[in-house]
């Protein structure tokens, strides 16, 4: 009997599997993936799993189970000593994620096989995942966070070249919470640079650029990028904008846990620009979901906008545009823990630059 089922798909490959001349060690690569699968499935419901050559399908029924496994399975080759068991160099793996409709055949209460444009989507992410990380779409995403993890986070990457010529989409790195962010920010280049004070602080220094389109699955087409700040204290944020798009917002959350995509939340700051469809442009701001500010701006269309964000000391901060606004507030300094460039449409379409990103 065949039925249609909602799925978590996970695909696995081991990096550079194909290259493991010896008997003895493809042996041994078989029987520890084997132990990962088997103990996935005593912990997991995992309700199908197949060898695919060199590579395995897992499919499950929750998102918030599937990352976890996914998680698992990054977490055994990254933690096993390959060195003790003979392998000449360490393994690594690659984990990509999915959700969608899959074809499962049944033959009483087992599933015997799975089909389905799904499963065939899911296929082309693990093969451009960046080693030891799990990538996944935005319907696993978005399936994840309705579960409400309290150990899974994840960072947007951006729209995605996949495998196989299936063209390019958005993409999440799956993490566990308190691991480092996933550096995503796209054409930058990083520099270390020396303070001339006498104090030789170092400075990181970040010259990049990020593009902010509609996500069509998010209330309001949010789109964001959390900005890595690996638990150093803030300082400063600096980058501009440009549209030409009709309708846009545009600006910096700040939050003590990411509540993003949602907009106006508790425990937040919130400051935006924006512009209306009649051409007017104007700043906002809420803190704790209450509005501050709702002033209009003069700014000339189509030209780039100038955002400075500056933490000034004593729990107070400063947000300017260009030459011709000021904002000064005394901030919890627990929201400036998480710090997200952020960009809405409000259901219209919308492109928006954000470049000359300077933060430290």
């Amino acid at each position: 009997m065949d039925t249609k089922q909602i799925c978590a798909i996970l695909y696995f490959d081991t990096v550079k599997a194909s290259q493991i001349m010896s008997s003895e060690l493809k042996r041994k690569l078989i029987i520890f993936i084997n132990r990962i699968i088997s103990d996935l499935k005593k912990k997991f419901d995992i309700i199908y799993a197949n060898n695919l050559g060199d590579g395995y399908l897992l499919i499950g029924s929750s998102g918030l189970e599937i990352a976890d496994a996914a998680l698992q399975i990054r977490d055994g080759y990254k933690n096993y000593d390959w060195e003790h068991d003979g392998f000449p160099n360490v393994l690594k793996v690659r984990v990509g994620l999915h959700l969608g409709i899959v074809l499962l055949s049944k033959e009483g209460r087992k599933i015997t096989n799975a089909c389905g444009h799904a499963l065939d989507f899911g296929s082309r992410i693990e093969p451009i995942t960046e080693h030891n990380h799990v990538f996944c779409t935005e319907n696993l995403y978005r399936q994840l966070i309705s579960e409400k993890p309290n150990t899974i986070e994840s960072d947007f990457i951006g729209e995605i070249e996949l495998a196989k010529g299936a063209g390019k989409y958005p993409l999440y790195n799956i993490r566990r919470k308190g691991e480092q962010s996933y550096v995503t920010l796209e054409r930058g280049k990083i520099e270390i640079l020396k303070d001339k004070s006498e104090n030789k602080k170092e400075l990181l220094k970040y010259g990049l650029c990020w593009e902010a389109k509609r996500i069509t699955s998010v209330s309001q087409g949010v789109d964001f990028i959390k900005l890595p700040q690996n638990n150093k204290p803030f300082k400063s944020l600096n980058f501009k904008l440009i549209s030409h798009s009709s309708y846009w917002r545009a600006g910096i959350k700040c939050e003590a846990s990411i509540q993003l995509p949602n907009l106006v939340t508790p425990n937040s700051f919130l400051i935006h620009t924006g512009r209306e469809t009649n051409g007017a442009y104007g700043i906002t701001c809420y803190v704790n979901k209450i509005m501050l500010l709702n002033e209009s701006l003069k700014i000339e269309s189509d030209k780039d906008i100038k955002f400075a964000f500056e933490y000034l000391g004593d729990n107070h901060i400063c947000c300017k545009i260009g030459d011709f606004f000021k904002f000064e507030y005394k901030i919890d300094p627990i929201l400036l823990k998480n710090i997200s460039l952020s960009a809405w449409g409000d259901g219209h379409e919308y492109e928006i630059l954000f470049y000359d990103i300077v933060y430290c």
